[in-house]
């Protein structure tokens, strides 16, 4: 019966056949919750009492040698009658009947009443007031006591509409009773406004053409509808129900579901205790129900001002409750006295040898502060005697000078207290680099003579390169022909035996010339392709 069966079961009465077992007290066990009743043992029998228009009026379960007390029922009236209270019907017959005191077998019982017109006594009961075609009378008796009012009509003005005649309505400010006359012509054309309906996934889209005078109307320019625009939506399975997928439509919301998939079934979590069922850790539903408590006693010995007492603590959960008391033991106190200090009183503590309680009387002002050094950035001024705080240190008061970077150096910002000097550096930026230049030519080139260039940076002015511009070629002046032609040599000039010369060219003094001219126009050539690729 404590697994939770009957948890969601309400207003029943349980039948134990057993009484021999001694049941405990459970707010959560069925039969004390939930306006259900639990009977143990075979001698109980139930009584129960109704109203005239058999509504339960009581119930109970009595034991067969107990004394029923059956309840006493107020006279009461309605809008007609006065119902007086006469007793109760126990075989169904109408008449009264007397409630045994004891029964052996269950009782059903039906109260009596006598009824009476109120307005015998009281005077006549009015029914609804007086309209305009009904006249109040006594529901009691039927006696007319208001007569009617006749209708009292009010007019409103329909106007004409394109085709229909317009009218004036008469109708009753009481009852809303109305007719019409005077009849007004209507003007026999309409005036349409036109508004156009888009298609939806399922219907055709229209125009609608309504007269803004009599709202008269007709539809055309019909086109097709849309067609769903389906959107997944998928629902994952649970401990007891299926997963499956949900296709709505994002323009209408129509829906379908398919692609459905096994329920997972339930996953146990910590094992049922005294007080807790073992339940599902996905989806909460009670697995296992909970064992009930195993108690263990540990006794409690009694100290100066707390009772002693038995502790009765469950060995599973550790739920308690306490009994077999025994009476405090009182204090016995010992007096330590202590002397002032600067901000504290002087004053003798009584503390119990049993228990630690204690409390204080004697009292002697306090000192008061030495002070020391005053406060700087760093350091507190401090009590000479005690060392507390008496004023903080200041902390440092610093004025930030920005440092741009460079070229080649960080950027930063210094911090200098303006008390001490402490100074920190932080928030550094990067160094620029060098923005280098063009070519910037420092000597020109000239026949002969090397010239030089280099590249600086733009920012800092820093050379960066530098680099040799060739010499221009020398100009020569051109030379007389010289006739290669040479006499025959002679066995007498040994330096005719060789056309070339000593030098290996035509003649000593032609063949230098012709040696230097060639060499300059190679070096000329040589120059100006180097100069052509630097600019």
């Amino acid at each position: 019966m404590r697994s939770g069966a009957f948890k969601e079961i309400t207003g029943i009465t349980i039948y134990v056949e057993a009484n021999e077992e001694d049941v405990r007290w459970d707010e959560n066990f069925p039969g004390w919750n939930n306006d259900n009743k639990v009977v143990y043992g075979d001698n109980w029998i139930n009584v129960k009492f109704y109203t005239e228009s058999n509504s339960l009026l009581k119930e109970m379960v009595v034991l067969k040698h107990q004394v029923i007390r059956y309840p006493y029922y107020k006279d009461y009236c309605d809008e007609q009658y006065r119902y007086l209270w006469l007793g109760f019907d126990l075989n169904g017959d109408g008449n009264i009947d007397s409630i045994p005191a004891t029964s052996p077998i269950d009782i059903s019982a039906t109260v009596i009443y006598q009824k009476e017109f109120l307005c015998v006594q009281d005077g006549h009961r009015a029914g609804a007031e007086a309209d305009c075609l009904n006249d109040q009378i006594c529901f009691a008796c039927g006696i007319v006591l208001s007569e009617k009012l006749g209708h009292d009509y009010k007019a409103v003005v329909t106007p004409p509409t394109c085709t229909k005649n317009g009218y004036i309505t008469h109708t009753c400010s009481r009852c809303a009773d109305s007719y019409t006359d005077s009849e007004i012509v209507a003007p026999g054309h309409h005036d349409y406004k036109t508004v156009v309906t888009a298609p939806t996934c399922t219907a055709e889209g229209y125009t609608t053409h309504t007269c803004s005078r009599c709202g008269d109307t007709y539809t055309d320019s019909e086109t097709e509808a849309l067609g769903h625009n389906y959107k997944a939506v998928v629902t994952a399975p649970t401990c007891t129900t299926k997963g499956y997928t949900t296709h709505i439509c994002n323009r209408c919301g129509d829906t379908y579901t398919d692609s459905i998939t096994a329920a997972l079934g339930h996953k146990p979590g910590a094992e049922a205790d005294c007080q807790k069922h073992q339940t599902c850790t996905v989806c909460g539903k009670v697995l296992a129900g909970k064992l009930g408590h195993d108690y263990v006693a540990v006794v409690t010995d009694p100290t100066c001002t707390e009772k002693g007492y038995t502790t009765h603590t469950c060995s599973r959960c550790g739920d308690t409750y306490t009994d077999s008391e025994v009476e405090a033991l009182d204090h016995d106190y010992a007096a330590v006295v202590t002397d002032p200090t600067c901000t504290e009183v002087g004053y003798t503590t009584h503390t119990c040898s049993r228990c630690g309680d204690t409390y204080t009387d004697s009292e002697v002002d306090a000192l008061g502060h030495k002070p020391g050094a005053e406060a700087d950035c760093l350091n507190d001024q401090d009590c000479t005697v005690c060392g507390e705080v008496l004023v903080g240190k200041l902390g440092h008061d610093y004025a930030a000078v920005v440092t741009d970077p460079t070229c080649t150096e960080k950027g930063y910002t210094t911090y200098t207290c303006s008390r001490c000097g402490d100074t920190y550096t932080d928030s550094e930026t990067e160094a620029l680099g060098h923005k280098p230049s063009e070519w910037i030519v420092d000597a020109e080139p000239a026949p002969g003579v090397v010239g030089s260039k280099h590249i600086e940076c733009a920012i800092c002015g820093e050379k960066l390169e530098t680099a040799v511009i060739e010499a221009l070629p020398v100009e020569t002046e051109p030379e007389t022909e010289t006739s290669l032609e040479t006499e025959a040599p002679t066995e007498s000039d040994p330096k005719q035996e060789d056309p070339k010369g000593s030098n290996g060219c035509f003649g000593v003094v032609n063949a230098d010339v012709f040696c230097l001219i060639i060499l300059m126009s190679f070096a000329s050539l040589l120059f100006m392709k180097r100069r052509k690729e630097n600019y």
